[in-house]
């Protein structure tokens, strides 16, 4: 083996004899190896990195184009974290962004372009927009004046125009007049150097162009106004209008002439009266449908002592715009000012009412007779209209429904006008025994009084409209009148009335006999009957329906509660949460032992009663507030009761909301957030909300309210103003016999001799 090795070996050797010669020939040979600099190679790194960002940039913009807007995302975003100080990634990734909805990300990419590329317009534009619908006007405001001041501004005057007319547009929102004076007379310049271009563009198409250039000369008028530059401000009108008026085309000419409206208003701040009426007259010529200048021109004339002339110039108007209704109301209104053209008024209030159903018309009609002392002759209109809508004849559809839109328009009229109603009361109650009216217009003015809180009267034409009562009204009529007879508090007529409908010679026909049991067995309780009061209810209770029983059940068990009675109520409300299943009546079953349990002084149960309807409904206002109020009566969860109580507002608000006849305000509830903000110390905050609770209608009854609000004064150290409360309370608390049981009057009594001292 040994002897095949040794050519082998020899060979090797002869190879490196004769190879080491070459290498050393070729090692002399090759160029010495240059080394570079940290600098060189951090530069050619960053190069590397640059081109690998393009190139990620390019192939984004390519899935972009292709609407594969996640890959583009992704390839755009490792281009901007590659090259973080080149603006383009960053610039293609905001419209990305705005595709995909991520409009904070996008007001980010731009907001770097521009710090990148300050004189980048076209994202600054863009960013503005973002801005803007953003509720963001003065970032805004910012981004486009940093567009229209970039050093390129100028190369795109179609996005100038854009940047101009948002930039004055939002100045002057702002209230910035000098600011939006200086862009719009910029805007104004652009808009004559770049006139072709804009048009050619048809960024503004010629006609476009007109009106345009016309609006930033009359814009910037208004807001040369707005800083009592005067004169500024009329050139700046007149150029509108002297602009407009040369066209070839009538209907910019006549837009023209709109412009002498703002003259004539710069005229009237200034006080120049002549002026004025000479650029109000030239307006009118256009007949402008709107009523303001009509009365401007009849203030003017009135300035400059041509009280003769108001009403012709009215009447020529008037002519000029017969479809006008706010002109011709002025007309009339005009017209009802002097006594010997009021039946000439008189017409032209009927007159209208024939063309147009509207509660301003028989406003100013029934003004007119009252002023005139002809109230009678509204009693007689609204009587004609509902004995039209009422009538068993056989009447037209058409007339039929034209009666009722002029009876709405005419009771809009009435509620709207407490001064109108009283008077129209004035004289009903002296026709009561006399004219003969249909029934349905003594209800209505039943009505209306007892909207009014003038009671008395309302009894009396309720009472009215009992005499002969048509069987489809009787029911409206005994509620209407047993409501007022309990704001009155006449317990025992009460008692007359229901007992009168039940079993006397004139039976109630028309109405659920429950309405007088229930009432019948609610005034008996007030006069401290309790057992004749258990008798009626357990009346109602049997003829009630099985469902319409919860009610009358709920009523027993307050009865007996109001007269100590607690093991009976509770037994009774027991029973009904045994027996019921449906959410709605356990509900109202929840709330009357709540409330029974607070008669007996057993707050705990009542409370439970209470989380456990906010068990089922956290929103439920009514709970809420009871539980808020007891918390805050005792001092205990103030915090929590705050935010209930508050809970129970809002919701309440929004019940309201859509009912025009309810108290924008629940006072109960205010009068509970005073009274939890009053133990947290909160005292200025307690008396707002209890003023507010005082002045509604209900509030104003309410003796609590006016003891809570006597505490705060105290505590204010207003001493004047919490002897006037308490006074208050004390006197209502005569009223509530609940407040008189538990000590309150006596307490409010006490209280009053403490700051007599």
């Amino acid at each position: 083996m040994l002897e095949f090795r040794r050519p082998t070996i020899f060979c090797a050797a002869a190879l490196i004899l004769v190879v080491s010669p070459l290498s050393a020939q070729v090692s002399e040979e090759r160029p010495e190896v240059k080394k570079f600099t940290r600098e060189e190679l951090d530069r050619r790194k960053s190069e590397e990195i640059v081109r690998e960002a393009q190139a990620l940039f390019g192939l984004g913009v390519m899935r972009h184009r292709g609407d594969r807007w996640l890959e583009a995302l992704t390839l755009l975003e490792q281009a901007a974290k590659l090259d973080p100080k080149c603006p383009a990634a960053h610039r293609a990734l905001v419209p990305l962004y705005l595709s995909l909805a991520r409009e904070e990300d996008a007001v980010d990419a731009a907001r770097r372009v521009l710090q990148l590329d300050p004189d980048d317009s076209d994202t600054a534009y863009q960013l503005a927009k973002l801005l803007k619908a953003d509720g963001r006007t003065k970032d805004a405001i910012a981004a486009l004046v940093q567009g229209a001041g970039s050093k390129r501004a100028d190369e795109s005057p179609d996005l100038l125009y854009y940047t101009l007319s948002d930039l004055a547009d939002l100045l002057e929102k702002a209230a910035d007049y000098p600011a939006a004076t200086a862009a719009y007379r910029r805007l104004t310049l652009h808009l004559v150097d770049h006139k072709a271009r804009l048009i050619g563009s048809e960024t503004l198409p010629a006609e476009q162009y007109v009106l345009t250039l016309a609006q930033v000369h009359e814009k910037t008028g208004h807001c040369l106004l707005q800083q009592n530059r005067f004169d500024d401000a009329v050139i700046a009108f007149q150029k509108s209008r002297d602009f407009l008026a040369k066209q070839t085309d009538p209907e910019l000419r006549i837009r023209a002439v709109r412009l002498n409206w703002n003259l004539a208003n710069v005229c009237l701040a200034q006080e120049k009266w002549a002026d004025a009426l000479t650029y109000l007259d030239a307006y009118l010529d256009n007949r402008p449908t709107d009523a303001e200048p009509y009365e401007k021109k009849v203030m003017v004339l009135r300035k400059l002592d041509r009280e003769n002339d108001v009403v012709p110039a009215l009447k020529k108007h008037a002519g000029g715009v017969p479809d006008s209704l706010s002109v011709q109301l002025l007309y009339a209104k005009e017209l009802s000012r002097v006594p010997r053209s009021r039946r000439e008024a008189e017409s032209v209030y009927l007159k209208l009412a024939e063309r147009f159903t509207s509660s301003k018309i028989y406003g100013g009609l029934f003004e007119l007779y009252r002023a005139g002392g002809d109230m009678v002759e509204v009693l007689n209109l609204v009587d004609k209209v509902l004995a039209t809508i009422n009538s068993k004849d056989d009447i037209q559809a058409e007339t039929r429904e034209t009666a009722r839109e002029q009876g709405r328009a005419m009771l809009q009229a009435l509620k709207a006008a407490p001064d109108l109603v009283n008077a129209l009361l004035r004289t009903a109650l002296k026709d009561v025994n006399g004219q003969e009216r249909t029934h349905e217009t003594w209800q209505l003015l039943a009505a209306l009084a007892s909207r009014a809180k003038l009671l008395e009267n309302a009894e009396v034409l309720y009472r009215q409209c009992l005499i002969g009562v048509p069987v489809h009204l009787e029911s409206n009529v005994y509620q209407g009148l047993l409501q007022v007879l309990w704001q009155e508090r006449k317990y025992d007529a009460i008692v007359v009335l229901c007992k009168e409908a039940l079993y006397g010679r004139r039976k109630a026909e028309g109405t659920n006999l429950i309405l007088f049991h229930n009432s019948l067995a609610l005034a008996l309780s007030e006069t401290d009957k309790i057992d004749e009061s258990i008798l009626e209810i357990d009346k109602a209770i049997k003829l009630g329906t099985e469902r319409g029983k919860t009610t009358e059940r709920c009523q027993k068990a307050r009865i007996l509660a109001k007269a100590e009675r607690f093991d009976a109520a509770i037994a009774e409300c027991e029973s009904m949460l045994k027996e019921l299943t449906e959410a709605a009546e356990i509900k109202q079953v929840r709330y009357v032992f709540a409330s029974v349990y607070t008669f007996k002084g057993d707050h705990e149960k009542s409370e439970a009663q209470l989380l456990k309807i906010l068990e089922d409904d956290p929103n439920d206002a009514g709970a809420n507030n009871d539980l808020g109020y007891q918390w805050a009566d005792r001092s205990h969860n103030l915090d929590e009761a705050e935010k209930m109580i508050r809970r129970a507002i809002e919701v309440d608000r929004l019940q309201r909301r859509d009912d025009p006849e309810e108290e924008a305000e629940n006072a109960a509830y205010l009068d509970s957030l005073g009274w939890v903000l009053f133990r947290k110390g909160k005292l200025d905050e307690a008396r707002d909300w209890l003023e507010k609770a005082s002045a509604l209608q209900l509030g104003a009854d309410d003796p609590t309210v006016w003891d809570h609000l006597g505490d705060v004064y105290f505590k204010l150290k207003q001493t004047a103003k919490a002897r006037d409360a308490w006074q208050k309370a004390a006197k209502l608390y005569d009223h509530d016999k609940r407040g008189r049981k538990e000590g309150r009057q006596e307490e409010a009594k006490r209280k009053l001799k403490m700051v007599a001292e």
